[in-house]
């Protein structure tokens, strides 16, 4: 079926995404995408049927849990024939309210000698942090699904490939901006920003190439960054 297709095109990006996370430290942080059930046991089900093998046809073999599924299923298309909502049809089209999506931030650190462990989750600690510390994986994710995606399209052909950011970095302080674009290095990816003039000094030599662009009445010119009084 289109959603099974589709679940395991998912399995395989978050897979592929997940690898590159891995490979990638961002300071002392791992970060790495969980998926798990939903709170909705009727998408659960349904998951786990359309990802089964089963064709749920009654016969002397039929197991107690090919039995219970047939009958749900039985009776989850008889809903649907009177279904007239199609905000709820649109909700069982679409494949990602099928599971639940966080982020795992797994920490290594020493402390008093000793080599510690923890691990976060964004859902529950995005409200205690500040406008910077929740950046950090927006960028971080954002960076690995570009790298993701260009390196499955190279296979298919070779192009360039851009990515851009505008305001880059808005909320953050100089030691994070630093630790981020320590890790966009690592990546395979090649990032374009356009960011303000008192970011350019903590940014300026992780670049290959800085230019300003400032404006005189209509005219707006373009010239290279130095580091130069």
């Amino acid at each position: 079926s289109k959603l099974k297709w589709k679940f395991e095109d998912m399995d395989e990006t978050i897979d592929s995404l997940n690898r590159n996370l891995r490979g990638n430290p961002f300071d002392r942080d791992r970060y790495s995408i969980s998926v798990t059930k939903t709170d909705d046991p009727e998408l659960n089900t349904l998951y786990d049927i359309i990802n089964s093998d089963e064709t749920y046809e009654t016969g002397l073999l039929e197991t107690e849990e090919t039995s219970k599924n047939r009958l749900f299923l039985d009776n989850f298309f008889e809903r649907m024939a009177t279904l007239d909502s199609k905000d709820e049809i649109e909700r069982l089209q679409d494949y990602r309210k099928y599971r639940k999506f966080d982020v795992m931030i797994q920490s290594h650190y020493e402390e008093n000698g000793e080599l510690k462990h923890k691990t976060r989750y964004l859902s529950q600690v995005k409200k205690k942090q500040s406008g910077g510390e929740n950046q950090v994986p927006f960028y971080i994710l954002a960076a690995a699904s570009f790298q993701n995606l260009i390196s499955r399209k190279r296979k298919e052909n070779d192009s360039v490939s851009i990515v851009l950011f505008d305001e880059v970095f808005n909320n953050m302080d100089a030691n994070r901006i630093e630790s981020m674009l320590e890790f966009f290095k690592k990546l395979n990816v090649q990032i374009f920003m356009a960011l303000t003039a008192e970011k350019i000094p903590n940014m300026h030599k992780y670049m290959d190439t800085t230019n300003v662009i400032f404006r005189d009445g209509n005219n707006a010119y373009v010239t290279e960054f130095t580091n130069e009084k």
